[in-house]
């Protein structure tokens, strides 16, 4: 058994890092509360603009350039969104597994994959495995705004739009809720429209457009793929501020437990110290007589 004073010091340190996982997970709550309020407003319009394209591509227009799948896919551009900062969890190890093996499946098939990674913890790593880069970025703070995913949008749609790639998929971290964000990987282009939610055999609404359903399909396709990337960081801000807020307070409860295993430990070798002495004392005093 450890001496008291080194146990002493143990417990000294423990409690240390006790209170610096406490505080990052009362911050991670806070923004993890402020992450998810802003992908919950965002919600209606997410849901009502796909639907109301859907109703506009039935009457024409499907040969929009970004609803326009390619015969041959050549090559694939692949978004990897990942975090600056680490102390979340496995939600950065899941989604580089994730965009690793869809990589390597793409390979398989004979395609190019020029990836898109966004977080210092994606670009460090894809740089020690060796695995070229075409684009990356540390800027990204953990409240996008809508100015960033217009930035990734008509990136990625302008490559696609030129024949630079045939598809545009994004890697990220879906939100469930503070303990579940499953890495997920979408494809955003060539854009897909819900199928129509009227059904058939029913009236279709009928619509009297200015302009054509052609023109606003030309000016609303680009607003969703920027709502999509901008729904799709609003969810990366969440997972990470769930992922971090669940890591910390994991390590916080193991550190509480750890304390009150050593402060038993500490009054046991303190117990035994004190025992040691008095039998000395015992012992000295009747070795006097």
């Amino acid at each position: 058994m450890a001496n008291a004073k080194d146990i002493q010091k143990r417990i000294k340190s423990v409690t240390s890092t006790h209170k610096i996982t406490r505080t990052m997970e009362m911050v991670a709550t806070s923004r993890f509360k402020r992450a998810v309020d802003r992908l919950v407003a965002a919600r209606p319009f997410a849901e009502t603009l796909p639907r109301m394209l859907a109703l506009l591509a039935a009457g024409g227009g499907e040969a929009h350039p970004l609803l326009a799948t390619r015969p041959v896919v050549k090559r694939v551009a692949l978004l990897v969104l990942t975090t600056n900062r680490g102390l979340c969890g496995a939600i950065n190890t899941n989604i580089l597994r994730l965009a690793l093996r869809f990589v390597r499946k793409q390979e398989t098939q004979g395609r190019a994959v020029d990836i898109y990674v966004v977080g210092r913890k994606g670009a460090s790593y894809l740089r020690f495995i060796g695995r070229p880069v075409k684009f990356q970025t540390t800027e990204l703070t953990d409240q996008p705004q809508p100015e960033d995913a217009e930035r990734f949008a008509t990136m990625l749609s302008d490559a696609f739009l030129a024949g630079e790639v045939d598809e545009v998929h994004v890697a990220f971290p879906r939100f469930k809720n503070a303990a579940e964000q499953p890495a997920t990987l979408d494809r955003v282009l060539p854009l897909t429209l819900p199928a129509d939610s009227e059904g058939r055999g029913t009236a279709r609404p009928q619509f009297i457009l200015e302009p054509d359903a052609e023109r606003l399909l030309g000016e609303l396709l680009p607003l969703y793929l920027r709502n999509s990337f901008f729904r799709t960081l609003l969810e990366m801000a969440a997972s990470e501020q769930g992922a971090r807020r669940t890591a910390m307070k994991a390590a916080s409860d193991s550190a509480k437990e750890m304390i009150s295993n050593l402060t038993l430990s500490f009054n046991k070798a303190r117990q035994a110290q004190i025992t040691k002495e008095l039998l000395e004392i015992v012992g000295g005093a009747e070795a006097l007589k």
